[in-house]
């Protein structure tokens, strides 16, 4: 069979540029799959759900002895060749401030350096970067002593592939700036790369059995020694991480099986009117892009085969000046690392917990990590400190979506988001110092946000319509036109109510805020409650804390706060009927914010 013009000439380029082993090798074997596109697609209806994986909590801790000598086979391997564009960087997007004074690779290091301590052994931290982030990333590392390993190389550079033209699939040409010409070719070039470097070798004669290979912006990765035992003990050529899918991993890719074989199925092999891929009750477990690699297994694997591992191919739209949309349309073929689950004999896959998976894509994902949602410690460990689930962070793109917009509007730095379950921006807004998120939050600008303010409650939102130009003030007392109030319930209970806005949990914080001003009705309980609050209770409630209200002043959270070990009954109000609940709830603290008419 003739070789194609547009392989040939994508091949001579390639070469021209440096391109080698089995880096041609995989190129050519993606420019074959261009022409049969359909063979890569997964229809939900020829997929099965998988059954329970092996759990990390259930894997044993392996003793002292073992587990040193499966950590000084063991090598990590950081994904680091991004330059964070999406985000308006023009550097290393691992050199990022993720926390106060440390970046990504000052964590990273931070967390290598402590396993060593732990275990006493060597563990050598190799990065896989670009040539953009190479020389920038290694100066960045320089305060960390004792990092590199003798006789392991430090990094290897990912290769670089020529750009398509989408109409002709021939080489494009841009003389304007000629680096836009190339691309990378998705994580999945991380095998051939290993190879072609020469990295592969380098790691075996090191006596390096094992590599544990994550993205360098997520700080949940670590090397986990259970994990390393499980590999070593059950020779487990290929391990994926998978965390239990949540609406948020809709985007991402999930495991199933496929013709009794595990699959990992990407948005790119989603056939056209296929909705199954979002189901995530269905497919169950997510790839967290954490993966472990026996190395001699992967070494047999590419001489049998220069471009193995045989990855799907994902086509990537884009114009060739990603800044120009007018500019040539291109096509960029890239892979996945994670799909070798697919196609290496043995391959397995193990749950692990989401305090594993927390990577940085977008400026939404930056500000959970930044905020008291996680606490980095000292030995670099990015812990969660939310109580049951991690914050959905959705903020206006055309506000925050690059960097210095991002910061310019939380100036003071993130809210607390521990306690709040969904965050959402819309318009320009402005955030003070000490803003508090609680529950479900919805922001809506143009308005600035003061100084320890506190938003949300379990149907919160905060409007400015009309007050823009004067900005929004938290209010010393709630509104006096008595219309309406928002449900109140226990902390378990999901109300919705008829005004968007929501006091109290219980009575404690509406009896509370009554009382910060001098209209409170005699029959209002001058306390904390303890018993079930009465009929006349709960008319006062409802006379007094109207729609209007803008925002419970935050001393009386404060005040309330000091309650919220207190048992007390909860207390829903409505229009129609006034019900107290059979079982003490403890009192949870939540907020009132309307919107303006």
């Amino acid at each position: 069979m003739n070789t194609p013009g547009y392989v040939a000439a994508v091949m001579a380029k390639a070469k021209a540029d440096g391109l080698r082993g089995a880096e041609l090798a995989a190129l050519r074997r993606r420019l074959g799959l261009l022409d049969e596109q359909q063979a890569g697609l997964l229809p939900g209806d020829a997929l099965e759900p998988l059954a329970d994986l092996p759990r990390l909590d259930e894997l044993p801790e392996p003793s002292s002895g073992p587990a040193r000598d499966v950590l000084d086979r063991l090598v990590i391997v950081k994904l680091n060749g991004g330059l964070g564009t999406s985000m308006g960087l023009s550097g290393p997007k691992s050199l990022l401030e993720v926390k106060p004074g440390a970046s990504f690779l000052d964590v990273l290091a931070r967390q290598v350096l402590a396993l060593r301590a732990r275990h006493g052994a060597r563990v050598p931290l190799v990065l896989m970067n670009s040539a953009a982030t190479r020389d920038p990333s290694f100066e960045a590392l320089h305060r960390h002593q004792d990092l590199t390993v003798p006789g392991v190389p430090p990094d290897f550079l990912q290769s670089r592939e020529p750009k398509i033209r989408a109409d002709d699939f021939m080489p494009v040409e841009w003389p304007a700036d000629p680096e836009l010409e190339w691309c990378p070719p998705g994580h999945g070039d991380i095998y051939p790369a290993l190879e072609a470097s020469g990295t592969l070798d380098a790691l075996l004669g090191a006596g390096l059995r094992y590599a544990f290979v994550s993205n360098s912006d997520n700080l949940g990765a670590l090397a986990d020694v259970r994990i390393a035992a499980w590999l070593a003990g059950e020779q487990v050529p290929f391990a994926l991480e998978a965390v239990r899918g949540t609406p948020a991993d809709r985007k991402g890719g999930h495991l199933a099986c496929y013709k009794g074989r595990l699959v990992l199925r990407e948005t790119a092999q989603v056939p056209d009117g296929d909705a199954s891929f979002t189901d995530v009750e269905r497919w169950r477990w997510y790839n967290t892009n954490n993966i472990w690699i026996d190395l001699r297994a992967l070494r047999d694997l590419l001489a049998a085969d220069p471009a193995a591992p045989d990855l799907p191919l994902i086509v990537n739209r884009k114009t060739v000046d990603p800044r120009d949309q007018e500019s040539t349309p291109v096509i960029q073929l890239e892979s996945a690392m994670g799909a070798a689950i697919g196609s290496v004999p043995g391959a397995r896959a193990a749950y692990v917990p989401r305090s594993r998976f927390a990577p940085v894509k977008t400026t939404d994902d930056l500000l959970v990590v930044r905020s008291d949602a996680y606490e980095l410690t000292s030995d670099g460990q990015l812990r969660p400190t939310f109580d049951d689930q991690e914050p959905v962070v959705t903020l206006d793109e055309k506000y925050y979506k690059v960097l210095p917009d991002f910061e310019r509007r939380f100036p003071a730095g993130p809210p607390s988001l521990r306690r709040c379950h969904r965050f959402e921006v819309e318009g320009d807004v402005t955030f003070g110092a000490d803003v508090v998120a609680i529950g479900d939050v919805r922001v809506t600008g143009p308005c600035h946000i003061p100084d320890g303010a506190v938003l949300g409650g379990l149907t919160g939102r905060y409007s400015a319509r009309r007050r823009a130009a004067a900005g929004v003030r938290p209010a010393t007392r709630p509104g006096s036109r008595a219309t309406r109030l928002a449900s109140t319930s226990a902390p378990t209970t999901i109300a919705t109510t008829v005004i968007a806005g929501t006091v109290g949990s219980g009575t404690t914080l509406i009896c509370r805020a009554n009382r910060s001003h001098s209209a409170r009705p005699a029959a209002m309980p001058s306390g904390v409650p303890t018993t079930a609050p009465t009929t006349t209770a709960a008319v006062a409630c409802h006379a007094t804390v109207a729609d209007s209200c803008r925002l419970v002043n935050p001393r009386v959270f404060s005040s309330a706060r000091s309650a919220r070990r207190r048992r007390t009954e909860a207390i829903r109000v409505s229009h129609s009927e006034v019900t107290a609940p059979s079982a003490r709830a403890p009192a949870r603290i939540t907020g009132a914010v309307p919107i303006d008419r």
